[in-house]
């Protein structure tokens, strides 16, 4: 073991049929077929990488609860899973939490990705954006003055 703190994650595989939502989920989801609903369709459909968060104390998702949807109608049967062991007021604040705690955008960084993978041809959905969301970003970039890719190279 390497010393200092380690993050540990328990993973188990799961058929996806089997994993209940929590009915006290607060995020509303997109209908099948909506712009946001094929967005998150098109990322799945290109790998999986954010896992679905399941507590095995009430046998419940803490996180995930859209994208099981949306990898079942993509026809995928089990998915990798994040297993964690929570009360249930601590389940209810991980809900929250995998919901919010996401921070904030720098505008000028992300119109700058919207543009470059625009250039690059990759479909908005792999970023998880509608193409109405992709077109606000790039009218945005056209609008932030000075900004180039020479602007962000610098700064890293």
């Amino acid at each position: 073991m390497p010393p200092g703190k380690v993050a540990v994650l328990e993973i188990a595989r799961f058929e996806l049929e089997s994993l209940k939502g929590h009915p006290r989920n607060p995020r509303e989801h997109p209908e099948p077929g909506s712009p946001e609903w094929e967005a998150l369709k098109t990322s799945l459909g290109d790998g999986y990488f954010d896992p679905l968060v399941w507590n095995r104390r009430n046998q419940m998702l803490v996180s995930g609860h859209l994208r099981q949807k949306v990898l079942r109608e993509l026809g995928f049967t089990h998915a990798d899973v994040s297993v964690v062991d929570l009360d249930e007021e601590v389940h209810w604040a991980r809900m929250i939490a995998a919901n919010k705690n996401g921070g904030w955008w720098n505008e000028d960084m992300l119109t700058g990705l919207a543009r470059d993978l625009d250039a690059a041809g990759l479909a908005p959905g792999l970023a998880g954006w509608t193409d109405k969301e992709l077109a606000a970003l790039l009218k945005r970039y056209q609008s932030v003055a000075g900004y180039t890719r020479e602007v962000l190279e610098a700064a890293q």
